[in-house]
Order: structure tokens, then C-alpha cells, then sequence
């Protein structure tokens, strides 16, 4: 049994908690010894008492997951696993359930809602409860990518895998149309007065732009190969674009200009480009990828597209975000 300390509260396994310390009470055989791992670090060890039982208090812990397992007699596997999600206050924390292939995820203008694209559907969760809260259908029974918001938050662009563009009403939340494109749709970003979208292909080694008014694709812009993620400079004028070319060791940043629809300037790049987003103040580029054996996040001018810094990461990464203030990248 476990519960929250001060207070009493009993904690299920996978529920979420904003008490800093909480209370686990086991039973036992009587005098047998056990450890108790959080993430795998040993917290807690010792013998049941004579009725077989044990009390631990764990203090101070940290936001985030802990997962405790239990073994008695060095017992493998655990005796017990049991996991909680400790969250600030405020708002609850840890996983929502979504339906399985989960790919990209957005914001509403307000922040209340986050929109989350899968197959056959794009999912609506209320950021305030963290819960799904509606879904809506996407006809094509293929996988959908990533997705924009019109400036007003009433419609979504969504990203198919199957060569078309989903519009869908977020008011009513229903489906408006499909817009027939070209190959691997994935990533994509709105004008900053919503009135284009520019969305990346996959494979068509362009990027499509898209009147949000008439729905009709009015240009298609060669780029580098394969291109992925896409983003736009804080003023509205530029879209970068990520190209991860043929995923060996190079990749480029295609720089289109929003007035002429036409690609400017071309930055190579050491590493295939996956992602790619602006700092606030728009002189700055984070592109993400990997080179077969090392992930990497690198920042390079805007302008002319020298590197600045080169920052190995973990993995694979396919997607980075700037916060609001320009002091962290994600």
C-alpha cells in the first residue's frame, strides 16, 4: 500500500500525485530481506519486521516518473513493481492514452488544447485535465504526420501519408476535405497570417503551397531531397526548410522567400536535417538529425548559414522546438 505523506492518501500504481514524499507499506515473509530500486537506483533496503511488514518513507522527490520495484530475497524479477507520476501543482502529469501510432502534435493559439495526429484520426486533449477529450476522423486509413492551426485556431491542416492534405473543422470537430498533393506528406507550417500552408514531401523533394481559402495548391517549390521538417522566421517572410537528403552523411536547410515563393539560399549540412526550428529572434537555426552513428542538434546563422555550434545528442532525434525564450532547445 502506498500513500501520500502528510495526508494518507492511498496512490494506485500509474497514478499521478503532487506530494512531494510519500508513505509504502509492504507485507511478507516474516524477517526476509528486500530492496527496493527507483529507476533502477537502490532507495530503500531491510527485513521484514516479525508480522512481516515493512514502512518506508520516500521525501523530496523529484517531478517525474518513478518506478519502484520491490524484490524480497533478491528475488528476479521484482516481487512488485508500482509506478507513480509525481507532478507539480497545478496540473496533472504522465502519460494520456491515445490510439496506437501516435506522430505529431500541436497547440491551439490558446494553449488549451493539444492536437494529436495518428492513424485515422487526430486526437483532442484538454491540456488543463490532460485527457482525451474527442476525436476526430480522418478518412484515409493511412498514418497522418504533422499538423497546423489557422491563426483563429477553427481549422487544422493535417499531413497524410497517403499524398493529401486534411482540413478539419476543430469547432465542430468534423472533417471538411482532403487536398490532393504529391507523394509522403509530413511536415508543414502556416503563413503568419494563415492564408498559406507550406507543406513538405516526402520523396517529391518539394515543398507545396497551399491558399487556405480556395484549398487549392498554387506553387510547388523544388528543395533539397527529401525534405522533413519546416518551420518560419518570427517576421513571416522566411520558411526553412529541413532536408534530409539520402541519410548518409549531409544534409541542407532550403531557404524560401514567402513574397516570391522561391528558394534563396541553400545550407549544406554535415548531417542528414530532420528538424528545424527558429530562435525567437530569428537569427538562429536548430537542426536535428543523426549521421548513422551520432545524433546531433546544430545551430547555425540564419543568414548566411555558418555553423555555430555542433551538439551531440542521443538516438535519432526528428524533431526540435525553441522555448519562448530562446534559453532552451528541445
Amino acid at each position: 500500500i502506498v500513500t501520500s505523506h502528510p495526508g494518507g492518501t492511498v496512490i494506485k500504481s500509474g497514478d499521478t500525485t503532487t506530494s512531494k514524499a510519500i508513505e509504502m507499506v509492504g507485507s511478507g515473509t516474516p524477517y526476509a530481506l528486500y530492496v527496493i530500486t527507483d529507476n533502477g537506483e537502490e532507495v530503500a533496503s531491510g527485513e521484514y519486521n516479525g508480522s512481516g511488514r515493512f514502512i518506508n518513507r520516500f521525501d523530496n522527490l523529484e517531478i517525474r516518473e518513478h518506478r519502484y520495484e520491490l524484490r524480497a530475497n533478491a528475488s528476479l524479477p521484482p516481487t512488485s513493481v508500482w509506478k507513480v507520476y509525481v507532478a507539480a501543482a497545478g496540473g496533472p502529469l504522465g502519460p494520456i492514452p491515445v490510439s496506437p501510432t501516435p506522430y505529431g502534435i500541436c497547440l491551439s493559439p490558446d494553449g488549451n488544447r493539444a492536437f494529436v495526429c495518428g492513424f485515422n484520426s487526430v486526437q483532442v486533449i484538454d491540456t488543463t485535465s490532460s485527457t482525451l477529450i474527442d476525436q476526430i476522423p480522418v478518412p484515409l486509413k493511412e498514418v497522418s504526420w504533422e499538423m497546423a492551426i489557422s491563426p483563429d485556431g477553427a481549422r487544422g491542416y493535417v499531413c497524410s501519408a497517403a499524398g493529401a492534405l486534411t482540413v478539419i473543422d476543430l469547432v465542430n470537430s468534423r472533417y471538411i476535405t482532403d487536398i490532393p498533393l504529391q507523394s509522403l506528406l509530413i511536415g508543414i507550417v502556416l503563413s503568419a497570417d494563415g492564408a498559406k500552408a507550406f507543406v513538405t514531401t516526402w520523396g517529391g523533394n518539394t515543398v507545396v503551397v497551399v491558399d487556405t481559402a480556395s484549398l487549392q495548391a498554387i506553387k510547388t517549390i523544388a528543395v533539397g531531397r527529401n525534405p522533413r521538417g519546416i518551420d518560419i522566421s518570427p517576421d513571416g517572410t522566411q520558411i526553412y526548410v529541413a532536408n534530409w537528403n539520402n541519410g548518409g552523411f549531409d544534409g541542407s536547410i532550403s531557404v524560401i522567400d514567402i513574397r516570391t515563393l522561391a528558394v534563396t539560399k541553400t545550407f549544406a549540412l554535415r548531417i542528414p536535417a530532420y528538424g528545424v526550428a527558429v530562435t525567437p529572434d530569428g537569427r538562429s537555426l536548430y537542426v536535428c538529425g543523426a549521421d548513422g552513428t551520432q545524433g546531433a542538434v546544430v545551430q547555425i546563422d540564419a543568414n548566411s548559414g555558418q555553423l555555430l555550434r555542433d551538439i551531440p545528442v542521443l538516438g535519432n532525434p526528428r524533431g526540435v522546438i525553441v522555448n519562448h525564450g530562446g534559453t532552451q532547445v528541445l
